[in-house]
């Protein structure tokens, strides 16, 4: 049995390139039916390509801009990839870099910066936005996961985390 869609919005910090939710939605449907039930990113690229396409504002066109926003990704990837692994220690091996500054919402610039974890975990602001910056990203999993019944003892788990860290 099929629920019946209510209403298609975009997810907080989504780039929208001024194309609202449903119209991208109905455009990537068009292109998953059109490739027999399976849609790739390539795929959507490829149909947004055209000027005319609904989808076409969101991407990046011009390829010099383009190029330096995928090294840019790439240089985060980097960054969050590094991990240390300490010899004789029950610490466990972790990020070497995290984000130390969240950019503001709808700043074009790229403000995110890094700092070692140890430097944020130090810093007692910082440590906050990390923790906070985590619960984010388990609350994000919770949402993404919901209907999975298997995962039920980690929502929970995830909860009494969540309502801990508030009471604190």
């Amino acid at each position: 049995m099929s629920a019946t869609i209510t209403k298609i919005r975009w997810k907080t910090n989504a780039n929208t390139g001024g194309v609202d939710a449903e119209t991208a939605y109905h455009a990537i449907e068009d292109v998953r039916l059109a490739k027999g039930g399976e849609v790739s990113a390539g795929d959507v690229v490829e149909a947004a390509a055209t000027c005319s396409h609904p989808l076409h504002p969101v991407f990046e066109w011009d390829d010099s801009e383009a190029a330096r926003q995928h090294r840019l990704t790439q240089a985060r990837s980097l960054m969050r990839s590094i991990e240390v692994v300490y010899e004789k220690s029950e610490r466990p091996a972790h990020r070497v870099y995290d984000v130390a500054h969240f950019a503001k919402r709808g700043d074009k610039k790229d403000a995110t910066t890094y700092r070692t974890t140890e430097e944020l975990m130090a810093d007692p602001v910082a440590r906050d936005r990390l923790i906070a910056d985590a619960i984010r990203q388990a609350m994000a999993f919770r949402r993404r996961f919901q209907a999975l019944r298997e995962l039920q003892l980690i929502f929970e788990a995830i909860d009494q985390v969540s309502e801990d860290l508030v009471r604190q």
